[in-house]
């Protein structure tokens, strides 16, 4: 495996400046589609 997985976070990138950004991304417990284990 390469690297580590996004879960869980949101990968921002910047064209303008060429830059990535990572921000927590917490699961909403009341998605229908991604809330349920």
């Amino acid at each position: 495996m390469y690297g580590q997985t996004l879960t869980g976070k949101l990968l921002m990138f910047d064209a303008m400046t060429l830059q990535f950004r990572e921000m927590k991304l917490p699961k909403n417990p009341q998605c229908e589609v991604c809330g349920g284990d």
